[in-house]
């Protein structure tokens, strides 16, 4: 390890002052990163970072990767991206490099949880994989220094991605490890993460403390006066009444939904509603009422392009289909939806078909 270490000195010591800082701020990412990402942490522009990854890579000092596509990534082996943290630490500049890099990543899971709703989802989805060891970084150091500004928002909109993947583990990880931190209710993001950790500790069966989370986060997100944040507590909360049997309850929240869905503009979420709605018709056992819903949500999310919610809605159409009978048209939606499960990569979806 001394030998490795002095390899590292003398290679550090062979870049000027600027290459120097730049290598130590690199140290940063956990995993691979695109030049975009670099960038920003290095807080230069894009043409510039391109130059000074590609410099580096030269020197052996990063390694590229391909990601899938066209877009390269890069790599610092992992004991000189310990040398250049332990550089960086020594300048006392940690904590700004660390806040752009956490700012960077926030606002690139913004954008890509977007995009998976989408005809982009499937390439948004492959990028959050691509990306998620920089983002439990970000995550990991935002609870560390009580950055509540960019660690909340960032754990809430990696709820529908951990969704998809099937990590109901890491949520459950990651969504009390913010809210024991107590972070004050003016935190952006903060109804939203509460509706996110009610939803995936139903989705670990426990309903009780499911229904007890929920209603914190409907009456946070009204004190926050966040509107997408009530849509996401009543959404989630008419699940919860469903699973709970409460078919009269969760249509209620399924209503005051369509209504905050209505003043957000969101067709996703309205085309989620009415899929929902079905659900609960078919919990009831009224198919006949579940039929309109479901072929409304169906209509919504392909005009949408989004292909996993259109599986969703051709599961409950199957459904309906079986409970009505007519077994040869539930067989063909259902072999329908499970294709269009596999394609999108949405396991969880698949156990259900």
């Amino acid at each position: 390890q001394r030998d490795l270490r002095s390899v590292f000195e003398w290679s550090f010591s062979l870049l000027d002052a600027n290459g120097q800082r730049c290598l130590s701020e690199l140290s940063v990412f956990t995993g691979s990163f695109d030049v975009a990402a670099a960038a920003a942490a290095l807080d230069k522009p894009v043409e510039m970072a391109h130059g000074i990854l590609g410099h580096f890579a030269q020197r052996s000092l990063l390694e590229r990767e391909r990601s899938g596509g066209t877009v390269t990534r890069f790599r610092m082996l992992e004991s000189l991206r310990q040398f250049a943290a332990s550089r960086l630490a020594a300048k006392g500049d940690v904590e700004e490099t660390r806040a752009r890099h956490a700012r960077f990543y926030l606002d690139r899971v913004v954008a890509l949880d977007e995009q998976l709703i989408g005809p982009l989802q499937s390439e948004a989805f492959r990028e959050l994989v691509a990306e998620s060891e920089n983002v439990r970084s970000a995550l990991a150091w935002a609870l560390r220094s009580g950055r509540h500004e960019f660690g909340v928002p960032l754990a809430a909109r990696c709820g529908r991605f951990w969704d998809w993947r099937g990590s109901v583990a890491e949520a459950n990880t990651w969504y009390p490890r913010f809210i024991d931190a107590e972070p004050v209710d003016t935190v952006p993001g903060l109804g939203l993460l509460w509706s996110w950790h009610a939803y995936f500790v139903l989705e670990s069966g426990d309903v009780d403390k499911a229904r007890e989370i929920s209603e914190h986060a409907r009456a946070l997100s009204v004190r926050q006066k966040d509107t997408l944040s009530s849509a996401a507590a009543a959404s989630v909360g008419a699940v919860i009444a469903r699973h709970d049997g409460g078919v009269a309850t969760a249509l209620g929240l399924d209503a005051e939904a369509r209504t905050l869905a209505g003043e957000l503009g969101d067709r996703w979420l309205e085309a989620w509603v009415d899929n929902h709605d079905a659900l609960c018709y078919l919990a009831s056992d009224d198919a006949e009422a579940a039929w309109a819903p479901a072929r409304a949500s169906l209509v919504t999310f392909e005009a949408l392009g989004d292909q996993r919610g259109v599986g969703w809605a051709t599961t409950v159409l199957a459904t309906v289909a079986l409970q009505v009978g007519d077994l040869a048209q539930a067989a063909s939606l259902s072999e329908s939806a499970a294709e269009l499960s596999r394609r999108v990569g949405d396991g969880l979806s698949l156990i259900h078909i």
